[in-house]
């Protein structure tokens, strides 16, 4: 649902700089984001589902920036409801952000 997408968002953007860093075992933090997730009435969901719903947005998110970068001038313009959420928490993560093009 949207709002559980919105929850995963805010819990995994609270916890971004220790995701980035390699010492911290990323199943750990899966791990605590599932407890918040769960005492927010969101059941049964495991590290793995919420680390694979994570990436799947991801890559909508890549797709999406990367047509509207090409399609700069308005003409087939995307818009996606987590857009901005997605611009906050990933503006400084290069493997999203592509750098200026040479055409």
């Amino acid at each position: 649902s949207k709002t559980s997408t919105k929850l995963l968002l805010e819990l995994y953007k609270e916890r971004k700089e220790k995701f980035r860093d390699s010492k911290i075992k990323k199943r750990n933090l899966w791990t605590q984001i599932v407890k918040e997730m769960d005492k927010n009435g969101y059941k049964s969901l495991t590290e793995d589902i919420l680390d694979r719903k994570l990436r799947n947005l991801k890559k909508t998110f890549r797709t999406i920036k990367d047509n509207n970068r090409k399609n700069s001038t308005g003409r087939g313009h995307i818009t996606w409801e987590y857009y901005d959420i997605f611009e906050e928490i990933f503006l400084d993560d290069q493997t999203i952000n592509f750098g200026p093009t040479i055409s």
